[in-house]
């Protein structure tokens, strides 16, 4: 019983945002402000054309290859970096107007560098960010061939002379890449958190009641350590979204989702509804 409460009372906190409220006696809704209903926030624009504009700038102004990873998301309309006197601190600037972005020099094969499409390479890099070992070899014994990975390996001083002794281009390729997981790597905002809300409704159906337990108290403890403004905020969105997406179903769903919900209240509460709920007028 204390397992069906707990994911009871987590189903129903995240369902607060998307439904009216309820009261004894019937269903009311919350009618929003005028006109509030039909305010539309603007749909987040990709300002990666002109961020990839200004890495192929740089590119040309210190001699170098620059590829930029498609993946990469860029909120805000980028601007020119300042004078910088040397690459490393331009893409530094320019890195830092994108989100979840970063930059790697990478070394290939020679003549492998043009084959190897951007996106590719940005993969490839989120691999490596991903190993934890400082150092790993793995091994193909059927083929007799091995793939390493040496992370935090010092460079030494004759670098260049090892690397083009493996037959690797000395010069390197500059790559801005996206951090974010290879899964939502590339996806808009909206895609991003419906990817994770599914994998977060995945996960609480195998957690048992002392783990949900930890990840309620968890969650609550980083809601309520939020500065109280931008809590205020993030709630008043989180209501007006749930809200306007409540009221866009069409009406059997809606329909269907409320009669749900008010049996799933009085299977768990009974029909007096929540404690403290009874006394409660029309």
């Amino acid at each position: 019983m204390k397992t069906r409460i707990n994911r009871g009372l987590l189903v129903l906190a995240g369902m607060t945002a998307a439904l009216p409220l309820c009261a004894q006696g019937g269903i009311q809704r919350q009618q929003p402000p005028r006109g509030a209903m039909m305010q539309k926030r603007p749909v987040p624009q990709n300002h990666f054309p002109a961020f990839k504009a200004l890495a192929e700038s740089l590119a040309r102004q210190f001699e170098v290859r620059i590829v930029v990873d498609p993946a990469i998301w860029v909120l805000a309309k980028p601007k020119a970096t300042e004078q910088a006197a040397n690459v490393g601190i331009a893409l530094d600037q320019l890195v830092a107007q994108a989100r979840k972005a970063t930059w790697k020099k990478v070394y290939l094969k020679n003549a492998q560098g043009a084959a190897i499409p951007p996106e590719k390479l940005g993969e490839s890099l989120r691999a490596v960010d991903i190993v934890e070992q400082t150092g790993i070899v793995v091994e193909s014994p059927a083929l007799r061939r091995a793939s390493t990975v040496i992370k935090n390996y010092e460079v030494p001083a004759n670098f260049n002379q090892e690397l083009e002794a493996q037959q690797f281009d000395p010069d390197g390729i500059y790559v801005i890449y996206s951090t974010a997981p290879s899964a939502l790597a590339g996806k808009s905002l909206a895609e991003r958190v419906s990817e994770m809300q599914r994998d977060s409704m995945e996960l609480m159906m195998q957690m048992d009641d002392t783990q949900l337990q930890e990840a309620v108290q968890k969650g609550l403890d980083m809601f309520m350590n939020m500065d109280p403004s931008l809590r205020s905020k993030f709630m008043g969105m989180q209501m007006r979204a749930g809200m306007q997406a409540f009221m866009n179903m069409p009406p059997e769903q809606r329909n269907q989702l409320m009669q749900e919900m008010m049996q799933f209240g009085q299977g768990l509460f009974g029909q007096g509804g929540p404690p403290g709920g009874g006394n409660r007028r029309p």
